[in-house]
């Protein structure tokens, strides 16, 4: 069953293949594909181009302005005529190859096609472009791929010499003659656009006994009516229409852009009487196929042949669609489809209808839109409202939709779910309206997807992830259509690749699971993954830990609250929950604010269940009815920005690996027993060297610089990694300050020391006699090497990523810089030959000497142990 369009003109964005829908009923069986070139019909009122409005055309889209849309229609006794004359300024050049391009299309098996004029019209002056020779007809057939047909010939031309500047104007009509609704009309157009157009003109003649059925949608535009002799005219001028942007979610019952409906038909019942003859009669199935199918006769219960007849005529029959001529609304006989093992839409159903009467069922074909079927009972009485067949099945009262091209439907009858078309017209005689298609939306989920996010294996064997989805009725016919079109493993790479987008370096450790109950329609999916504690560490997981709820996310759609006008599309029915476990993280985990949204249209909850180390959060979402009204537009948002906000979360579980990931075996002992020793004795060694500064202000006159033995030099080195070595050049920087009353700062001085080194040496250099005075290269090289191996090591050290061998042997090299400060120390001990009771005092060993000593060994403990601590 289709829609026919008679025209397609590329580069209209989308304002002309909305014109002509539905212009051309199917008709007599002839050949013609050519092309007709003549005058315009007699009959046609001709246009005057409107003037240029340059505010439109600055706001005209891709190159183009419409400045005339003129469509004329002439209704016969047997046929009616439609002509078409649109004027298309380029107004820059990306408008070049769209307005240049002319593309229609017609059924030669009733239609005929004729070319009146094409020209360009450029400063006033008027070219003919119109050459069969370069006219190119062909069968372009663009659904074969899905196995469709309809006949239609595209015709095809490119106008040459085309400037931007240019107007192209071009008339065309067609012919069209019915076989099943002779002159009759059926028809919409549109009065607003979302681009300009400078003059829409609509005319439609009709004799004066055929009364013409008028239906606006969001739209106040009125006709002018004239009678003429046998004739009466209707016309809608609208001039530089209004531009109107189309909105996001906008149901099919709301219609965007204003809009007529016409139509020669009085009622529903008028399309049911002309095709009804065609859906009951001749419905005998073949006697050998009755044989073969021994379940037709069998004894088992009606609704086990329901079941029987709708499987075999959605899985055995393919879906076909030669929709050429008559095709695309009269059946073949269901003889015919089973000898051919396919047919479209109206075939199957038609079959399905025929199976079940043969057993006594009561059934009719249906006529339905399967993508605005709740629109059609705003519509006009028309064929060409529909786009889709079914089958209505009535048993024991009530009315049971089944939609035969629809593959891999589980459930047994009377619970196979119906499609969510809204209204059906049954072909029955009699029949005088549209019947609703019963849809509700289930009281439980019919999609429930579990994750479990288990810790308690994390030091080991890594993080487990466990995911069990649960689908039911609608969804899990849609998971099986989808299944059917893939494979399990494809369908496994695809889950394991969303889940590493989340989690990097994710693996699966098993199968992809799927079981399917087909009876009860109902498909459980496993999944199973792991996450190595180093790939966690890795990227940051502990501090921010992601979970998603995408089984609720991005269902509905975030809309534009300001200057909203239309009401609000909703996917119709779901009702889906999405369930988050974390559990085993080693600490007491919060729960999550919970919250609730709720219309008679849809509802939303969040809710959490914080138990010890284990909280579970769940989300529902549930829509009852296909649309919401614009009362429900504040709700609606909230909805939508409470699932953008909490249906993706972070956690931070840094308080589970302080806790969880750290054994207290012997180096983390160590570890924490010398941090604790180090804060300790630092604090001590401070005050410590507060006293020795104290001590050595009250004999700094028996001294030069500072001497010391150098065993007790060597030892505090090596058991403060070096820490003495500065220490001991800063009160060298004392005594120089003391000596010479001079405003240098010691401290920084020390700590600097790479920068102060030659200048420290060339100070105890000065006090040497000329002749015992050490060498200045000697200062220079030394100066050098101590600056080269203080700076390497630190940026060494600040490049280091991890702990290890290569930690300590940097640390260690780091500790024995001092080496090239010990001979410094020896040319200070020279000095103070004949100090000896300085030197002695100096090198005494005193509990501060002590808490140096025992700060210097729990950093070295501190520094070994940490290597051997966990990644």
């Amino acid at each position: 069953m289709k829609k026919r369009y008679a025209i397609r003109i590329s580069g209209c964005i989308g304002v002309i293949a909305a014109f002509l829908t539905c212009l051309a009923p199917f008709a007599l069986a002839r050949e013609n594909n050519k092309v007709s070139y003549a005058k315009r019909p007699d009959w046609v009122d001709v246009q005057t181009l409107p003037e240029l409005n340059d505010n439109q055309a600055a706001k005209a889209e891709s190159g183009v302005y419409y400045r005339l849309l003129d469509r004329q229609t002439a209704v016969r006794e047997d046929h009616h005529e439609f002509y078409l004359r649109t004027t298309v300024q380029v107004t820059n050049r990306s408008g070049l190859e769209d307005a240049a391009r002319l593309q229609f299309s017609f059924d030669p098996t009733d239609q005929d096609f004729t070319i009146h004029s094409v020209s360009i019209i450029r400063n006033g002056e008027t070219f003919d472009r119109l050459d069969p020779d370069e006219i190119t007809v062909f069968r372009q057939e663009t659904e074969i791929n899905d196995g469709v047909t309809d006949g239609e010939l595209t015709v095809y031309s490119e106008i040459p010499s085309v400037r931007v500047g240019d107007l192209v104007d071009y008339e065309v009509s067609w012919k069209t003659s019915s076989e099943i609704w002779p002159g009759e009309l059926f028809r919409e157009f549109s009065v607003e656009w979302s681009v300009p157009v400078g003059l829409i003109n609509e005319r439609i003649i009709v004799s004066a006994d055929k009364t013409l059925a008028i239906k606006n949608h969001a739209t106040d535009i009125k006709p002018d009516i004239r009678s003429g002799e046998n004739i009466t005219e209707y016309v809608w001028r609208q001039t530089d229409s209004k531009i109107v942007s189309g909105q996001d979610a906008v149901p099919v019952t709301f219609p965007q852009w204003g809009s007529v409906a016409v139509s020669t038909v009085d009622s529903w019942s008028d399309i049911v009487n002309s095709l009804q003859v065609h859906y009951n009669t001749d419905l005998e199935l073949p006697s050998e196929f009755k044989r073969e199918q021994t379940w037709l006769i069998s004894d088992s219960t009606h609704n086990d042949k329901i079941t029987k007849a709708i499987r075999f005529v959605q899985s055995e029959i393919r879906y076909v669609a030669d929709e050429t001529g008559v095709g695309s609304h009269l059946p073949r006989k269901p003889a015919t489809v089973l000898e051919r093992g396919w047919g479209d839409c109206k075939d199957k159903s038609l079959l399905l209808v025929a199976l079940l009467r043969s057993f006594g069922i009561e059934a009719y074909v249906a006529l339905t839109d399967y993508s605005a079927g709740y629109a059609l009972n705003k519509s006009l009485p028309s064929p060409y409202a529909f786009n889709h067949a079914i089958t209505v099945i009535v048993s024991d009262g009530k009315r049971y939709w089944i939609d035969p091209t629809s593959s891999h439907q589980g459930g047994v009858f009377p619970e196979i779910i119906n499609p969510a078309y809204g209204f059906g017209l049954p072909l029955l005689e009699g029949s005088e309206a549209l019947w609703p298609i019963d849809i509700r939306t289930p009281a439980e989920p019919d999609k429930i997807l579990a994750e479990t996010f288990d810790f308690a294996t994390l030091a080991e064997d890594g993080l487990h992830i466990d995911v069990k989805t649960t689908l039911l009725g609608r969804e899990a016919d849609s998971f099986r259509r989808s299944l059917s079109n893939g494979s399990v493993t494809a369908l496994a790479a695809d889950y394991l690749k969303y889940y590493r987008e989340i989690y990097p370096g994710l693996e699966s450790i098993g199968d992809l699971g799927v079981s399917d109950d087909f009876d009860q329609n109902r498909i459980v999916t496993t999944e199973s993954y792991r996450l190595t504690v180093e790939k966690f560490r890795a990227n940051d997981l502990y501090l921010e830990f992601p979970v998603q709820s995408d089984g609720v996310r991005n269902v509905l759609t975030e809309i534009i609250k300001d200057d909203r006008t239309a009401p609000i599309s909703l996917p119709f029915p779901k009702h889906l929950r999405h369930v988050t476990t974390i559990k085993n993280t080693g600490f007491k985990m919060e729960g999550t604010e919970d919250y609730t949204v709720e219309t008679p249209e849809f509802s939303h909850n969040r809710k959490s269940k914080p138990n010890g180390d284990m909280v579970t959060i769940t989300f529902d979402l549930k829509t009852l009815a296909p649309e919401a009204g614009l009362e429900q537009l504040d709700k609606y948002v909230e909805l939508t920005d409470q699932i953008s906000d909490h249906a993706y979360l972070e956690y931070n579980l840094n308080e589970e690996f302080s806790i969880n990931d750290f054994k207290m075996d012997l180096p983390t002992i160590l570890f924490f027993t010398s941090l604790v020793l180090w804060i300790v004795f630092f604090g001590l060694a401070i005050w410590g060297a507060f006293n020795a500064i104290n001590a050595q202000n009250a004999h700094i006159d028996e001294m030069t610089f500072f001497p010391i033995r150098g065993s007790k030099f060597v030892i505090l080195n090596i058991t403060t990694l070096g820490l003495y070595g500065i220490f001991w050049m800063f009160r060298c920087w004392r005594w120089e300050r003391y000596k010479d009353q001079s405003q240098i700062l010691p401290f920084w001085r020390s700590v600097f020391s790479w920068l102060w080194y030659i200048a420290l040496y060339g100070s105890i250099r000065g006090e040497f006699d000329d002749e015992k005075r050490p060498p200045y290269w000697l200062g220079v090289l030394l100066a050098f090497a101590y600056f080269v191996s203080t700076i390497g090591a630190s940026i060494a050290s600040a490049a280091m990523e991890e702990s290890g061998a290569a930690y300590i042997g940097i640390t260690v090299f780091e500790g024995f810089i001092f080496l090239l400060i010990l001979p410094m120390l020896v040319f200070v001990n020279k000095l103070n030959v004949g100090a000896e009771e300085a030197i002695a005092r100096n090198s005494r060993w005193t509990p501060r000497t002590f808490i140096a000593l025992i700060m210097g060994i729990s950093l070295w403990v501190m520094m070994i142990s940490i290597s051997f601590l966990p990644a």
